[in-house]
């Protein structure tokens, strides 16, 4: 992401990635998609106990502490507000970047450079 002019934190289910490249991640997404995946069936109460955020509540999450980058591809459905959140934003899909595992094919969404 230095590469792109920008730092920060990557937005992705699979931290370990980042993490292996001694970038920042979010904590709320340490479980990858698991506590995610039931935040918006979860009750308010019992939601408020965990660090993590909801597919209908991400934007504002994000808005708070934009990341520098998304590592998408692995849970599309899942990950569909955060790519919108991306294309929203003005992150540019960075092109010959790919990770293929058996989750999928990752591809890196990066912010905009600061001038």
């Amino acid at each position: 992401i230095e590469k792109a002019g920008v730092s920060g934190k990557v937005l992705t289910f699979l931290p370990v990635y980042p993490l292996e490249g001694g970038l920042d991640v979010y904590p709320e997404f340490a479980t990858g998609q698991f506590v995610y995946r039931t935040g918006d069936l979860t009750p308010p109460d019992l939601l408020a106990l965990y660090r993590t955020t909801a597919p209908s509540t991400v934007a504002t999450f994000l808005d708070a502490d934009p990341p520098a980058a998304m590592l998408l591809g692995f849970e599309p459905d899942l990950e569909a507000p955060m790519l919108a959140y991306a294309v929203s934003r003005g992150y540019r899909k960075v092109e010959g970047f790919a990770i293929k595992d058996r989750y999928g094919d990752g591809f890196l969404m990066v912010r905009a450079g600061e001038p």
